[in-house]
């Protein structure tokens, strides 16, 4: 790369070594920057871990041929829109790379493979539509966890959410139903939200223990779950559930120390009416059976 002004200019912030590839070090007059460009460094492909860790960036632009961004390179800022779409060779984001900052809206390049474990947790995030990431297939633990999201849209070829994804949120209207390669749900994963309609992809098979529980549901609706096995203990805890719509012989987990809770007494009479599918209604403090 021919040096130009710009170069000159960023020299006096950063070392980088002799093809302009790689940021050697952060020199003292950036401390106080809250921006940072890197965008025209086109030979760039991995900013490691822990250069720009609790700073006060605001905006960031990357280079559009970055892979990698390491473990809590940019976590404990202050940025506030962060938008990577352009970075289109950026396949994994790793742990807590932009854990505690103040994102509100956040763009993924579409060739994303996966979110990793904490990445942006503790932020400001009210929208989140990741359904343009084609190629995104799991969601680590963690990876979302208190934020603002209220809306979320999911790749239709999302296979797995892992524990407590989008734990402590304020979604209320989850639409998977899409995601056709969703096999399972883990633990905590949409725990404490505000969650009123949910619709599940019909070959989930597995949902985790307290995957909703903590949430405004009414009516569960499990009936086009064709291929679902197994609900672990308190997946659907502690929500004002009335109605349940469900196949025969699924596999429920029952909590017996928390009997009160509605779910478990539908579990315990589910289980007590032989697994049979059906409309399950709670009428005068008790469950009821009807055919679907």
């Amino acid at each position: 790369m021919r040096k130009s002004k710009y170069l000159v200019l960023s020299s006096f912030y950063f070392d980088f070594n002799n093809d302009l590839s790689e940021i050697k070090e952060i020199k003292s007059l950036f401390e106080n920057q809250n921006i940072l460009d890197l965008f025209r460094f086109d030979k760039m492909i991995i900013i490691k871990n822990k250069h720009f860790q609790r700073g006060n960036i605001n905006f960031i632009y990357l280079p559009q041929n970055i892979e990698i961004i390491n473990e809590d390179v940019f976590a404990n800022n202050k940025i506030e829109i962060l938008d990577l779409s352009n970075c289109i060779k950026l396949k994994n984001i790793e742990n807590w790379s932009f854990w505690n900052n103040q994102i509100k809206q956040l763009k993924l390049p579409k060739n994303i493979r996966e979110i990793s474990r904490d990445t942006f947790a503790y932020n400001q995030i009210e929208s989140l539509d990741l359904s343009n990431c084609i190629k995104l297939r799991i969601i680590k633990p963690l990876a979302f966890m208190n934020n603002q999201i209220k809306q979320l849209k999911l790749p239709k070829n999302i296979e797995e959410i892992r524990t407590s994804a989008f734990e402590d949120n304020q979604i209320e209207s989850l639409d998977l139903s899409s995601c056709i390669n969703l096999n399972i749900i883990n633990e905590y994963a949409f725990e404490s939200n505000q969650i009123k309609q949910l619709k599940l992809p019909k070959n989930i098979e597995i949902l985790d223990k307290y995957t909703f529980s903590i949430n405004q549901i009414e009516i569960l609706d499990l009936s086009n779950c064709i291929k679902l096995k197994e609900i672990l203990s308190d997946a659907f805890s502690d929500n004002p559930l009335k109605e349940i719509k469900i196949l025969d012989n699924v596999r429920i987990h029952y909590y017996y120390i928390n009997y009160e809770n509605l779910w478990n007494k539908f579990i315990d009479y589910y289980n007590n009416n032989k697994k049979k599918a059906g409309d399950y209604k709670y009428i005068d403090n008790k469950w009821q059976w009807y055919p679907l």
